[in-house]
């Protein structure tokens, strides 16, 4: 079993955007319809089936920011991010199709999650991930934080 850590971007920003390959577009995606985000959450392990969609959508709509990465209609990978619209965001709901990964489709739809909180003015930006993304989220110039852990409720 996987362990979470709390994760921290101070200077995300300052980090060169990664070459992904050709065809793929970083956009909004807060208007895809479930049906085309379906196949990402079945892909993570997130639903066990195409009957457990009802909060997707939900969760879709609520976000503060939501891009995807586009390979002509399909979405493939995506990021999203929850925030207070003042100072603070949490980066949530990374993945990529396993038939995309290693092509740092994931970097750049987080990249473009955090220039869009950073465009509203957003400088804190947090995560939560397992152990073993870590790597992942340090070539995005995530750390490890040492102010912070993460308490789960029930846990």
């Amino acid at each position: 079993m996987s362990t979470s850590c709390d994760i921290d971007s101070p200077h995300a920003h300052a980090h060169a955007k990664a070459e992904i390959p050709h065809g793929i577009v970083i956009k909004r995606a807060v208007d895809t319809p479930v049906a085309e985000l379906l196949p990402l959450y079945l892909d993570a392990g997130w639903i066990e089936n195409e009957n457990d969609i009802g909060w997707i959508e939900k969760s879709a709509k609520g976000c503060f920011s939501f891009y995807g990465a586009f390979y002509g209609d399909r979405i493939v990978g995506m990021a999203k991010a929850l925030s207070d619209g003042v100072s603070s965001a949490y980066i949530h709901e990374v993945t990529v199709l396993k038939e995309f990964r290693g092509k740092k489709i994931g970097q750049r739809v987080v990249e473009a999650v955090i220039a869009d909180c950073e465009s509203k003015g957003i400088d804190w930006i947090r995560l939560v991930c397992d152990t073993e993304l870590i790597k992942f989220y340090s070539e995005i110039d995530f750390a490890v934080s040492n102010e912070h852990v993460m308490v789960i409720r029930g846990a």
